[in-house]
């Protein structure tokens, strides 16, 4: 069959590149605003603290010259040495916009005009202040008006070139660049990390799941760490363990259930064969041979019926409906357990065993009249065909009430005096087919045609209903099964 796998890559649609793309985008995202934001709020504040600081200033000094009776150079350079301000530079203009101060060392505008949009807006009434970012300093102008007796006398205008705080912001700048440039090779080396072990867990994972398609069922995953897809390979594995185990099961169910109906199905043929290539063969050699056949027919019919109610109970054991239907249903134990009695005395009188029973007479349970007839005949069978001629059965029900809890058990133990299950063979019992050793067993057991089914029968029934069974057993001395149900 052709393998349409695609192989794996990054680019497209690969989770890996998909996940690298959004990381990407993100990153570059925020470096982009780490980049843009903080410069520009920084290169704000720092402009309209300048302008702040400037426009009063300018103010402060229009207020102490508005005290002079006129505007002549010498007063105002006085006034301007008095109070001490230091900006970079001042200049103070008349009503005409004629200079009379500015304290400029290199190109002084005293005695000229200084025609300028600020110191004309400032003529006119108004205070003007702005500030700009050239890249290598912040130039912020002032100019407000010098008031004199309620009319615009003069104005002042105030200029500065501050490179230091514009050199601050731009080496703001250059660490923001090298911050991004570490940053985003960081994020890449990370992305392409983080995706690619992302991507390298899922192939594990789809790797796995393509084996057990293809059948090969004890594939394990093993992820480790304490994330969402180490819960995922953790439940992957065990479901993996459970079709495996599954699988067992049915390959041993069909191996079983071959060599089981293998047997009779030869000892017919034989039989037949005999028959038919023996020429003068008595008719009362025929009738025995008859009987043999008819009794290996038996077998294969209570073979086929053990199987049948084996399935049933498996099947319902895993939907709720049926549960719940048996759940509803309420029993009276005593006549069940009189009936599987009656029903079996003829064996245990056969081969030579005492059947006992003792049940409270008001026990009675949550389970199916059928369901808890099959528990009870399939134990009390089996005590029958393992024990020993002169051996002993007893069976006993009671109600047991349960601490601290509305409500009690009807507690059911089938206890013989037979030969015992080894140890080793105790885990294993309520397997399909499972037998101990056929030695131990009486001559009634083949003669009946016993499959090893009862106890699994009785297991997956008393698993569907709610209920508990567990085993004690001793070589020579015998086994005893207790199957707790709830009572009513």
């Amino acid at each position: 069959m052709q393998d349409t796998r695609k192989p794996m890559s990054f680019w497209p649609g690969r989770l890996q590149g998909k996940t690298a793309l959004a990381y990407f985008g993100v990153i570059a995202l925020a470096l982009a605003l780490l980049n843009v934001y903080p410069p520009l709020v920084s290169r704000d504040f720092i402009q309209q603290t300048k302008q702040q600081s400037l426009l009063r200033q300018a103010q402060d000094m229009a207020l102490s010259l508005s005290d002079l009776p006129e505007l002549h150079p010498d007063g105002v350079a006085a006034v301007m040495t008095a109070r001490g301000w230091e900006p970079v530079r001042v200049v103070v203009s008349d009503a005409d916009a004629r200079v009379v101060f500015d304290n400029s060392a290199l190109d002084p505008l005293t005695g000229r005009w200084l025609i300028h949009s600020e110191l004309l807006r400032a003529l006119m009434g108004f205070d003007v202040v702005h500030c700009r970012y050239t890249g290598t300093a912040f130039e912020s102008v002032a100019a407000v008006p010098l008031m004199s007796e309620g009319r615009v006398a003069g104005a002042v205008w105030i200029y500065e070139r501050d490179t230091e705080q514009a050199d601050i912001l731009r080496r703001t700048q250059r660490n923001l660049l090298n911050l991004t440039a570490v940053t985003a090779f960081l994020a890449v080396v990370l992305t392409f990390g983080l995706s690619a072990a992302l991507s390298r867990r899922l192939r594990r994972l789809l790797t796995a799941i393509r084996d057990l398609r293809a059948g090969r069922y004890g594939r394990r995953i093993d992820l480790r760490g304490g994330d969402e897809l180490t819960e995922l390979a953790g439940e992957f594995d065990r479901l993996a363990e459970r079709i495996e185990h599954t699988e067992a099961v049915r390959r041993q169910f069909v191996s079983d259930a071959s060599h089981e109906l293998r047997t009779p199905l030869s000892s017919m043929r034989l039989l037949t064969d005999s028959i038919l290539q023996t020429p003068d063969i008595d008719i009362m050699t025929v009738r025995e041979f008859v009987g043999d056949i008819a009794a290996e027919l038996e077998r294969l019919a209570h073979m086929t019926e053990r199987l049948m109610q084996l399935s049933k109970a498996e099947s319902q054991r895993g939907s709720s409906g049926g549960a719940g239907e048996a759940r509803e249903t309420v029993t009276s134990c005593t006549d069940v357990l009189l009936r599987v009695q009656k029903s079996l005395a003829p064996l245990a009188e056969r081969d030579g065993v005492s059947l006992r029973v003792d049940a409270e007479p008001s026990c009675r349970v949550r389970a199916d009249e059928g369901d808890l007839y099959q528990i009870a005949y399939n134990l009390v069978e089996n005590a029958i065909k393992y024990n020993v001629p002169g051996g002993e059965v007893r069976v006993t029900l009671f109600t047991r009430g349960i601490r601290d809890v509305s409500g009690s058990l009807a507690i059911l133990t089938v206890a013989d005096t037979g030969v015992g299950i080894p140890e080793d063979d105790l885990p294993y019992i309520y397997d399909r087919f499972y037998r101990v050793d056929k030695a131990r067993t009486s001559p009634s057991f083949h003669e009946a045609g016993g499959a090893g089914l009862g106890l699994a029968i009785v297991y997956h029934t008393v698993g569907r209903l709610g209920g508990t069974i567990a085993v004690e057993s001793e070589l020579g001395k015998g086994t005893r099964f207790v199957v707790q149900l709830e009572a009513v």
